[in-house]
């Protein structure tokens, strides 16, 4: 065989490999992305001590989040990223639900929070819950989808209800609203959802 016919096989062998190891670097590089988008993210009460978990994206069939311990919304994302996720995105973030025993404690420093990240969208729902809903949203990925179809519904229902960050941080801001009204679910075998009145 001639030196010129060897030369040329290596130099294919090669550029396969090349070719090879680019494509699956680019497919991990996708991979890896998607595993660090956050979806939802819920506050709680666990053990007498606030939780704020970050559902991420992913292909499981169970929910996978990263369950923080903080006072709020702003150091729980921080801790997230510091300690377990650095690549953490809220790009996707469509969902936050929180348990109505912090709504007094968490939920206006949440929304001022998340209103003054340019890396959040203003749409992104917000409602309170029980804990019993919690407990559902940890153990099923269709929940959070439910609620953001019971939002919407009672958005188109009843026009008055503060169904996102934006309007929810108007409405703690404003200086002629006293009360306004958000999305409360709630878990009884099945969820449900009405509508709770907070004070500004």
């Amino acid at each position: 065989m001639s030196d010129k016919c060897v030369k040329y096989k290596l130099l294919i062998i090669i550029s396969f490999c090349i070719g090879f190891c680019l494509f699956t670097g680019c497919k991990d590089d996708k991979r890896i992305d998607k595993a660090s988008l956050v979806e939802t993210v819920t506050a709680e009460i666990k053990d007498n001590k606030t939780v704020y978990t970050f559902y991420l994206l992913s292909g499981d069939d169970e929910p996978k989040g990263i369950e923080i311990e903080a006072d709020g919304f702003e150091d729980a994302y921080k801790l997230a990223k510091e300690k377990y996720c650095p690549d953490i995105s809220l790009a996707k973030f469509e969902l936050f639900v929180m348990e109505d025993k912090l709504q007094q404690i968490c939920l206006k420093k949440d929304v001022e929070y998340m209103s003054g990240q340019y890396s959040i969208s203003p749409q992104v729902y917000v409602a309170l819950s029980d804990s019993e809903t919690m407990d559902n949203i940890s153990k099923s990925k269709d929940v959070p989808k439910k609620i953001e179809d019971f939002i919407v519904l009672m958005r188109k229902n009843k026009g008055y209800i503060s169904a996102n960050s934006l309007t929810i941080f108007n409405k703690f801001n404003s200086d002629t609203s006293k009360d306004f009204y958000i999305s409360y679910i709630t878990f009884d075998g099945e969820l449900k959802s009405s509508v709770l009145q907070l004070m500004n």
